[in-house]
């Protein structure tokens, strides 16, 4: 393999900066997918070539994602993935992630597997860089195990594969239901309580609104466990079984990682490997046209945000399941 190390990058991209008449150039001719580097508009680029259309790739901050379809053409670069740089500063980052293109396509020796490498190098070093969203809280774990608690759920009273629960899954902030179905027309909203609340806390009059969807309500009754006996479960464990439950269960990891660190928890730390939640009595409701709840057609003009609790007695007869073991999941 060539040594084009990222100071071998940036010494084509100054060149070709100071004289704008040199032409591209291809890192290494002996990849299976061709790797070329040149300037365009004064902006640095690495331009991958492949026989078959590569998935589509989103921009990020400060790179711009193009897919140019390049037929007819050269027999095996029909497509043209082009990664272009934005900001200069940016330069030796840029150049240090074009070399590992380079040397990971050197590993494998079809364009598929090559095209896989170029993915997967994009996404891990997104998730080693990326900056934590916000503090490590205990209504932030109790919260996403919730969630996951109630993925599980899902699975086993629908017929929603745990691959598709997770895809569809907004994650601990997303809004205004925490699981959306549109294949399946209907969406799913869970809530973290304490075993002897009285209340279920809703954050907005959307979040049981179902002008869109039928909706069911989770809640979960959750404890830190506080003592060092090694009962109940960590976030930990219910990512592992959830993606037990699924296909793919690379896919589902990694978007459960994305989805739980943009709510502030980092994968790798005590919150999420050690933190141990002792999980009560799991209900499912069903928000029927006569649950008690606000909705956001009725509210007074000019409220466009609110936040109430139901009392969770008044719910009572629209409970459609209640799990007094919740721990059956991990079996």
């Amino acid at each position: 393999m060539a040594d084009f190390d990222s100071d071998s990058i940036l010494a084509i991209w100054r060149s070709q900066m100071q004289d704008d008449s040199l032409p591209n150039r291809e890192l290494d001719t002996s990849l299976v997918l061709p790797l070329v580097v040149g300037v365009a508009d004064h902006k640095p680029y690495i331009m991958v070539l492949s026989s078959d259309k590569p998935r589509d790739v989103n921009s990020m901050r400060a790179i711009t994602v193009a897919l140019n379809d390049r037929r007819p053409s050269i027999s095996g670069e029909n497509w043209a993935l082009v990664f272009t740089l934005e900001d200069w500063s940016l330069r030796h980052a840029f150049a240090e992630l074009c070399s590992t293109f380079a040397a990971r396509i050197y590993e494998v020796d079809t364009q598929q597997a090559a095209l896989e490498q170029i993915y997967a190098s994009i996404s891990q070093w997104k998730r080693l860089l990326q900056p934590l969203a916000a503090e490590q809280t205990e209504q932030i774990v109790r919260g996403v195990a919730a969630e996951l608690i109630a993925a599980v759920f899902i699975q086993r009273t629908t017929s929603i594969p745990m691959d598709t629960i997770i895809d569809c899954w907004t994650g601990p902030l997303g809004a205004p239901q925490d699981f959306t179905f549109p294949s399946q027309e209907c969406a799913w909203e869970a809530k973290a309580i304490h075993a002897f609340s009285h209340d279920i806390m809703i954050s907005s009059p959307e979040q049981l609104d179902t002008a869109q969807f039928p909706i069911r309500l989770v809640t979960v009754e959750l404890e830190l466990n506080t003592e060092d006996d090694g009962k109940g479960i960590t976030i930990y464990d219910l990512m592992r079984r959830i993606c037990d439950l699924s296909k793919n269960p690379e896919n589902v990891r990694t978007k459960l990682e994305d989805d739980i660190f943009n709510a502030g928890l980092r994968i790798y730390s005590s919150s999420v490997q050690e933190t141990r939640l002792l999980p009560h009595t799991v209900s499912i409701y069903d928000v029927c046209d006569d649950f008690p709840r606000v909705m956001a057609s009725t509210l007074p003009c000019g409220i466009h945000a609110l936040t109430y609790s139901i009392d969770r007695d008044a719910i009572e007869p629209y409970r459609i399941m209640a799990e007094d073991d919740p721990l059956i999941i991990m079996e």
